[in-house]
């Protein structure tokens, strides 16, 4: 496209005046058109081809002859030979080689670059787009004015390197598009191992684990066995994830796709009904004749896994009596070992006093125990039961209800 009309050179009848019958002036303005179509592109492109020779140093930089440090400031935009952009970071000028290294802040220098595109920008700004295209040094990466024509910050990387949403002068945050409470790990997640027995999984993640994730965290996977699975992460080290899935679902030995995580209680899906969350263990009535004072006797172990957990006991003494006056105790508790007490918190006791009237003697009461406990590996522990008394015809526990419930609940 063209500012001078070219029928200045076409005239069927021109005027001996006319620049078609003087070949000085008409050379003259065929260079002045080209001079103007020229201007019009590079307004149109917004962009000046570099006069000067450039060569490829590296993926990061290139030099240019002269000294050109004044027009590639930091911010500058260019467009190399290949047609893809970047942006200026510095410029330095060596007397030695007398030509400019231009550093690259974004964008790769194409090895086979042969000239280089300047993009027309305002004289003096480059620095201060360059830092709000791209949130450098506390610079608010968006902005917008407000409805009294305040300019009031939208998004900001401050110099903590948090990104902070809104600022002063806003008065709330509306979503308009529904946030469901899970973030995409963007990361490869495959399976490590599975434990049945506790509803527990191994996740293999990328390193630095522990910056992201934490013990409370929910976790959604998708696998082709099950479909949309969800966890409570209880453990975390630098590459693995340990996560209980409850009683709903398993990890499968199986690739995992679409992984989430969330530090919200209730993220969209989640399932909170604490019946889920939790392992249940129903012993079989335990009963001993002739029981020593203070002898602690086994009913039944469960595993603990790694986490931290509500632990309930509720049993009721079975079977427990005496033939003559005296007293008649039933004691339970949640050991470590299978024939000792390791924590009397986990202790609870049943006493009543009979006197002989020719007939055995019972009492009931309920047995009940509670307790948070927090692991670090998986634990073994035992229900054991046992009388304080002396001359005891048989001692027992029945109706036994053990509940592990995740604490992270």
């Amino acid at each position: 496209m063209g500012i001078i009309d070219n029928d200045l050179f076409t005239q069927t009848n021109p005027n001996p005046n006319s620049p078609r019958n003087n070949p000085s002036l008409a050379g003259q303005l065929t260079n002045l058109n080209n001079e103007v179509n020229s201007i019009e592109d590079t307004l149109v492109q917004g962009y000046v081809r570099e006069s000067a020779s450039v060569s490829y140093v590296s993926s990061s930089s290139f030099t240019v002859s002269g000294d050109v440090t004044a027009i590639y400031t930091n911010g500058r935009i260019v467009r190399f030979s290949d047609g893809t952009t970047g942006i200026v970071s510095s410029s330095s000028y060596s007397s030695t080689t007398a030509k400019t290294t231009v550093t690259m802040l974004t964008g790769t220098v194409p090895s086979s670059l042969s000239y280089v595109d300047i993009a027309i920008q305002a004289k003096g700004l480059t620095s201060s787009l360059a830092s709000r295209v791209l949130g450098d040094n506390n610079v608010a990466v968006v902005s917008q004015k407000d409805s009294a024509g305040t300019a009031r910050n939208i998004l900001n990387l401050n110099s903590s390197n948090d990104l902070e949403i809104g600022g002063s002068g806003i008065n709330k945050l509306i979503f308009n598009t529904p946030f469901d409470g899970w973030i995409a790990t963007n990361e490869t997640w495959t399976f490590s191992s599975w434990d049945a027995s506790v509803y527990t999984g191994v996740i293999t993640v990328p390193s630095n684990a522990t910056t992201k994730y934490s013990p409370g965290m929910r976790i959604k996977i998708t696998q082709s066995t099950g479909g949309t699975k969800y966890g409570i992460i209880t453990a975390v080290s630098s590459t693995s994830l340990t996560v209980f899935f409850g009683t709903d679902y398993t990890l499968n030995n199986e690739a995992i796709s679409n992984p989430y995580y969330s530090p919200h209680k209730a993220p969209l899906g989640f399932p909170l009904n604490p019946n889920k969350w939790q392992i249940e263990l129903k012993p079989s009535n335990a009963h001993t004749s002739n029981p020593t004072q203070n002898t602690w006797y086994n009913a039944a172990s469960i595993s603990i896994p790694i986490g931290v957990w509500r632990i309930t006991i509720k049993a009721f003494p079975f079977n427990s009596y005496r033939t003559n006056t005296g007293r008649v105790s039933t004691n339970i508790t949640l050991s470590t070992a299978n024939n000792s007490e390791s924590d009397s918190d986990f202790t609870s006791k049943s006493l009543g006093s009979f006197a002989a009237n020719g007939s055995e003697e019972y009492i009931v009461s309920i047995l009940f125990a509670e307790k948070t406990l927090a692991l670090s590996t998986k634990t073994t522990y035992y229900l054991n039961y046992s009388t304080v008394d002396t001359g005891m015809s048989a001692v027992g526990i029945g109706s036994i209800i053990i509940r592990i419930i995740c604490a992270y609940l």
